[in-house]
């Protein structure tokens, strides 16, 4: 309330940077949960991008002044390239997943190691 009778003076005018973007990356997901908006099945979809269409993609939105870029789907760790942001070094990343396939596998290392 104190800001609203007394209010600061504003700071320097900045320029903004660009929007984050959230990107579907693949429809292809291992759930079917009923509160999703996306279009999904566990199966491969044809006209999925490659790596390197996803890529140029990335470049592209780095051209566009992106700060911030979050891979979603579908389960974007379902793709065979398991596509890595990190290694283009373009964006502060985020990846949403539903880590059923890093915990299966995780699943599968720990049962090899305890046997």
């Amino acid at each position: 309330m104190q800001e609203l009778l007394d209010p600061k003076p504003l700071g320097p005018r900045r320029s903004p940077p660009g929007p984050v973007v959230i990107w579907n990356l693949i429809r292809r997901c291992n759930l079917t949960c009923k509160h999703c908006y996306s279009i999904s099945a566990d199966t491969d979809f044809p006209n999925e991008l490659s790596t390197e269409q996803v890529f140029e993609v990335m470049d592209d939105l780095k051209r566009f002044r992106v700060p911030v870029l979050i891979l979603s789907g579908g389960e974007p760790l379902l793709r065979p390239d398991r596509i890595n942001t990190g290694t283009r070094n373009l964006f502060r990343s985020s990846m949403t997943s539903n880590t059923c396939s890093v915990l299966s596998s995780l699943g599968k290392s720990v049962s090899a190691e305890m046997e």
